[in-house]
């Protein structure tokens, strides 16, 4: 923030030292950037199992080929980055960004590039992330992503309402 605080659990975060920072950005935030990122010396499912791998979780791998298999790319588990489409490369991102169950998610049009199935998938996941008390953050041209929220701000010609 420029001016004011920005609060988390009655917590400032971001003003911690780097490694608290880290830490708490490891536990409690999923980042789905407008177009899938994930790391390319990794395959899908190691990308994907990143969260969890982070924080130590043993489970890492096995959470991680069942959040592929949710978002219809468990064929792709083994597949190099490069190899996958851009929808592709989306799902998986927003399985990565999910896996760890964080507090807060962050999306920029998270079903831009998907097709109306793969766009329902991923719909239906970040609701499931609010529906178990996330807060989620989306920024969006998809209608149907924002319905269910609990407060819509849209921004209109530079005005927000």
């Amino acid at each position: 923030a420029s001016e004011g605080a920005v609060r988390f659990d009655g917590h400032e975060p971001w003003r911690e030292r780097e490694a608290k920072s880290a830490r708490f950005r490891r536990e409690h935030v999923g980042v789905v950037f407008q177009t899938g990122r994930v790391l390319p010396g990794l395959n899908v499912l190691e990308n994907v199992a990143l969260p969890l791998r982070f924080l130590r979780r043993k489970d890492a791998r096995d959470r991680a080929r069942a959040a592929l298999e949710r978002f219809s790319i468990g064929e792709l588990a083994e597949a190099m980055p490069d190899q996958l489409s851009v929808g592709e490369l989306q799902r998986a991102s927003v399985a990565r960004a999910l896996l760890a169950e964080p507090s807060v998610v962050f999306a920029d049009e998270p079903t831009s590039n998907l097709d109306d199935a793969s766009a329902r998938i991923v719909r239906d996941a970040l609701r499931d992330a609010w529906r178990r008390g996330a807060t989620v953050l989306v920024a969006t041209h998809d209608d149907a992503l924002i319905a269910p929220g609990d407060r819509v701000i849209a921004l209109n010609e530079g005005r927000l309402s």
